[in-house]
C-alpha cells in the first residue's frame, strides 16, 4: 500500500514539474525537493542489496542455520536493519530490500 502512495505521489509531482504548473499544495521548488527525496529513497535500498555478500552459511535444516552477510552473523528469518531475510538454503539466501526488490545471494568464493 505504501508503494502505491509513493508511486501516485511521484506521478503527481512529475506531472506538476513537467507541465510547469504549480501544485495546489506546494510551490514548484517544494515539489522538486519532494521528487528528489523520493527518487533517492527508491534508489538507495536497491543499491544497498548490491553491496551485500554472503561470506558463509552453516546450514543444518530450515530452522537451524547461521549465515554471514558482509561478515555479520544472522540466525533468524525476518527484518534486519536494511533488508529482510526471506529464506535460507544450503546454497544461498533470499533477501528483500526496504523497497520490495528481492535477490538471491550465494556464498562468495574468494
Amino acid at each position: 500500500m505504501r508503494n502505491i502512495f509513493r508511486k501516485i505521489a511521484i506521478v503527481l509531482i512529475i506531472s506538476n514539474c513537467s507541465a510547469g504548473e504549480s501544485s495546489f499544495f506546494m510551490s514548484e521548488e517544494e515539489s522538486k525537493e519532494v521528487f528528489n527525496i523520493l527518487n533517492k529513497r527508491q534508489k538507495s535500498p536497491e543499491s544497498s542489496l548490491k553491496e551485500l555478500f554472503v561470506s558463509g552459511i552453516f546450514y543444518v535444516d530450515e530452522t537451524n542455520w547461521t549465515i554471514w552477510i558482509n561478515d555479520i552473523p544472522y540466525s533468524s528469518i525476518g527484518q534486519q536493519k536494511d533488508f529482510s531475510i526471506d529464506a535460507v538454503s544450503e546454497s544461498g539466501v533470499y533477501l528483500t530490500s526496504l523497497d520490495g526488490s528481492s535477490i538471491f545471494l550465494s556464498v562468495l568464493v574468494k
